[in-house]
């Protein structure tokens, strides 16, 4: 439940989560003994970084979909230098869109954390 004050759990299950949403597209996705985010054979193809502050998260994780993996030439992406990163595009060797993705993960996310997803108003997020 959401209840539970584990980081670890929470950070786990946003790995499951990726893992669920890459499955639903015909990609198997997993976890590093060792390492945070969901990989791809040797490739690292999701990453999570959270902050917590009296039990609320922030920042997330980051799914490469269409992403330009030529800037992770410039970075030392989540100290793992030694490591190649891959999106979706590159994996199915077309352009995936972007909101097929988003749906998956937040209906993955909702089954992950038993959560029902509810649609803001525009009123709601002012």
């Amino acid at each position: 439940t959401l209840d539970k004050k584990d980081i670890h759990w929470y950070i786990r299950s946003l790995e499951e989560a990726i893992i669920k949403s890459l499955a639903r597209l015909g990609v198997r996705g997993e976890c590093k003994k060792g390492y945070t985010g969901v990989w791809i054979g040797e490739e690292k193809i999701a990453s999570i970084g959270i902050g917590v502050k009296r039990w609320v998260t922030y920042h997330g994780l980051a799914l490469n979909v269409t992403t330009d993996l030529s800037y992770f030439s410039l970075i030392n992406s989540c100290g793992l230098q030694e490591k190649k990163v891959t999106s979706l595009t590159e994996v199915l060797s077309s352009k995936v869109k972007m909101d097929r993705v988003k749906t998956l993960f937040v209906n993955s996310f909702c089954e992950v954390f038993k959560r029902t997803p509810k649609l803001m108003t525009d009123f709601e997020k002012q």
